[in-house]
């Protein structure tokens, strides 16, 4: 890209997966282990069993009844499925 209007330099470089990203893949990963932590707590408290099957969902009388909706449970649900 040559400089002229509206030339921004930083658009020239291809960031990598480094310090750029930390804050990115800092939050991606606390909140898969926040929601991960609240479903097994929440499922312990509702019926007594974290069901360990259902890492992003709450289950209540043997039936899936909430799932909590958000990148990380989207990214799992897809690998489960083989759909990538």
């Amino acid at each position: 890209m040559k400089p002229g209007r509206g030339y921004d330099p930083s658009l020239d470089t291809v960031h990598e997966w480094g310090n750029d990203n930390r804050e990115q893949v800092a939050a991606l990963v606390g909140g898969a282990l926040a929601f991960y932590t609240a479903g097994r707590i929440l499922n312990q408290m509702v019926d007594g069993d974290p069901h360990w099957d259902k890492p992003f969902g709450l289950v209540h009388t043997g039936r899936s009844t909430a799932s909590a909706r958000s990148k990380v449970t989207s990214g799992v649900q897809c690998l489960n499925r083989g759909s990538m």
